[in-house]
């Protein structure tokens, strides 16, 4: 999996729709420059986050954000092993990270700091994983981003466009990458009811006008400016 195009997509996603939460200081606060500086290849600071997460699960093991950004890290150090040839590394690497971030969120189910992080990765790596193994995940990612849509529901409607949109979008390439292209066309409805004449009601559309063929590693995040 590429490191760069793995944190982008993990990043919008996860910070758009974790802004939606109630606001006090989250534990992305403390690692997400360290984790996104990944996305330019600086692995110094991506190992500096990592040991952000390990000193924090060493003084409070029920830290369920930090184990589940743990998780996120493990998995994309696992992909980076798979693409450097070493797959029995890249399929340890790979349960541990799906441990964690089950575990994570097994002690921490209702909280968008959780949920939002291991969707998004799952979602990230489903894109450039076998397609079994990629349903896999997708499936998750789906019921992870339809407990925050049930969470935010209360105040969902008062949301900028893009929070609403990067969750809604998530939801969609969740369900296109699961095998479940009605719930995807039915989210992507929805995108473009709720949006109308955003950049996510065009992206929508041009999903819609032949679902089937949207290649797997597309995907819906737009970015952090998005009007």
């Amino acid at each position: 999996m590429r490191m760069r195009t793995a944190f982008v997509v993990f990043a919008c996603g996860y910070l758009c729709a974790a802004a939606a939460s109630v606001r006090a200081q989250r534990f992305d606060e403390i690692v997400r420059e360290d984790f996104f500086a990944g996305m330019t290849g600086d692995h110094a600071r991506f190992d500096r986050a990592m040991r952000t997460c390990e000193e924090a699960l060493a003084k409070d093991p029920g830290n369920a954000p930090a184990l589940v950004w743990h998780g996120a890290g493990l998995l994309v150090r696992s992909g980076l092993a798979f693409r450097d040839g070493e797959p029995d590394r890249g399929i340890e690497l790979r349960t541990r990270a799906l441990r964690e971030m089950g575990q994570a969120v097994g002690k921490a189910p209702d909280d968008v700091q959780v949920l939002i992080p291991r969707a998004a990765i799952l979602v990230s790596q489903a894109r450039y994983s076998p397609d079994e193994q990629a349903r896999g995940m997708a499936r998750t990612a789906a019921d992870d981003y339809e407990r925050v849509l049930t969470i935010e529901a209360p105040w969902f409607g008062g949301l900028g466009v893009h929070p609403r949109g990067e969750l809604l979008g998530g939801l969609a390439t969740a369900y296109r990458l699961s095998g479940d292209n009605d719930k995807a066309a039915a989210m992507l409805h929805r995108i473009s009811r709720e949006l109308p004449g955003t950049s996510y009601d065009r992206k929508a559309q041009s999903w819609l006008a032949d679902l089937s063929a949207v290649p797997k590693e597309d995907h819906f995040c737009l970015g952090c400016h998005t009007p």
